[in-house]
């Protein structure tokens, strides 16, 4: 595998073209499944936790007059079945089934004391890959909690069957005969349907970061008086008044920026849209800023040009969230231009997900007019698969 990354790359450097790249790309991806995840996936600075969601589904098979059902299913030579049990979303469809099985696998005529019983859990389902952990109890008379019992093979299955098929088989008590109360067996089923894996971000709690809250607290006061201002920053549209002293102190490579005025101080930001310079400034205060989608490439640039990684990232996770066929070609510019590893890795993942991208017309006209970044992109998702 590492063979063909290195010879795709080693043509690509004596070639020049981005479609062989595609090429390569599509092929790797062509029958890729990947775990499904929660948008492309956030970059935390601190601490990052990642949750799994799951469905679990729960099904009570009461067997009323349990012996003489058994007796009956022996003489036909086939397996004592459940009613069919569907998940909330009614993507799976399950069952289970009770029978005595030999010791080749095969379903028996001997008795329970020569046979072993067995209950398995059939997925139904011929269309979505399941990833599932099954849990069996038997309960030995009806409705009685005090009989309810978790057998001791609990199975745990976690692989995608792409059809009917067994998921989960456990043997049931040997001496299960003698515990039956009133001829009733309760078999409850609990499947546990992982479905989608997210991660997300923790702010580190520490005592410096208490200190930090009061004095951001105390910014913020300034920042929404707005009085006493020493220094007004110059946007492409705008003028933001603010204080020297706390830029300075909380962004120091803006200090050789400033210019110093007669009467007040100038930070010369005019190549950055005015909503670009607010969320600089709001996030220097208050270590707050609600990027919008409109905002977040001009935040993103704005944060890489004044050293500030922190912002960065709440700009680079929000473009990725944001992430569709119609505004690829600008982030993967943007991507190059800035050197942008999480926006490189967010955009490798989606293209991965959705890899009919590749055959869109807006990516083929992309290839036409900058190569180049097109080829940049290419290699990182090669390298990421």
């Amino acid at each position: 595998m590492m063979l063909q990354i290195v010879s795709t790359i080693f043509l690509f450097s004596l070639g020049g073209n981005a479609a062989l790249l595609r090429y390569e790309v599509l092929h790797r991806v062509g029958d890729l499944q990947p775990v499904k995840k929660n948008g492309n996936g956030p970059t935390c600075d601190e601490t990052s936790r990642s949750t799994i969601k799951s469905t679990q589904v729960q099904h009570r098979w009461i067997i009323e007059n349990y012996h003489e059902q058994e007796s009956l299913q022996k003489l036909k030579s086939m397996a004592m079945q459940s009613a069919e049990f569907r998940s909330p979303d009614k993507r799976y469809k399950f069952k289970i089934s009770l029978e005595n099985k030999d010791t080749n696998g095969k379903i028996s005529s001997q008795t329970p004391q020569q046979a072993q019983r067995t209950l398995t859990l059939h997925s139904l389902s011929r269309s979505d890959p399941l990833s599932c952990k099954v849990r069996f109890d038997i309960a030995y008379a009806n409705g009685s909690q005090g009989s309810l019992q978790t057998l001791p093979e609990k199975v745990i299955h976690l692989k995608k069957p792409r059809a009917v098929g067994e998921i989960a088989e456990v043997t049931l008590p040997q001496n299960m005969d003698s515990l039956i109360d009133n001829d009733t067996l309760t078999v409850i089923c609990v499947v546990t349907i992982y479905e989608e894996i997210s991660t997300v971000c923790d702010e580190a709690s520490s005592p410096d970061n208490e200190n930090g809250e009061a004095f951001i607290s105390s910014f913020e006061k300034f920042l929404r008086a707005k009085a006493a201002t020493d220094m007004d920053i110059m946007a492409s549209d705008c003028v933001i008044t603010a204080h020297k002293s706390i830029l300075l102190a909380r962004s120091p490579p803006m200090v050789s920026l400033v210019e110093n005025a007669k009467e007040r101080y100038i930070l010369n930001a005019t190549e950055f849209s005015c909503q670009a310079m607010q969320c600089v400034v709001s996030y220097i205060y208050t270590d707050k800023c609600i990027i919008k989608p409109d905002t977040a490439e001009d935040v993103l640039q704005a944060a890489h040009y004044y050293k500030m990684p922190k912002l960065e990232r709440i700009a680079e996770n929000e473009l990725i969230r944001c992430l569709d066929e119609k505004n690829i070609a600008s982030k993967m510019k943007l991507t190059k231009d800035i050197g942008s590893k999480v926006l490189s890795q967010g955009i490798s993942n989606y293209i991965i997900k959705n890899r009919q991208v590749l055959s869109s017309d807006v990516w083929k006209k992309m290839e036409t007019e900058d190569p180049s970044a097109t080829a940049f992109i290419l290699k990182e998702t090669i390298l990421h698969l």
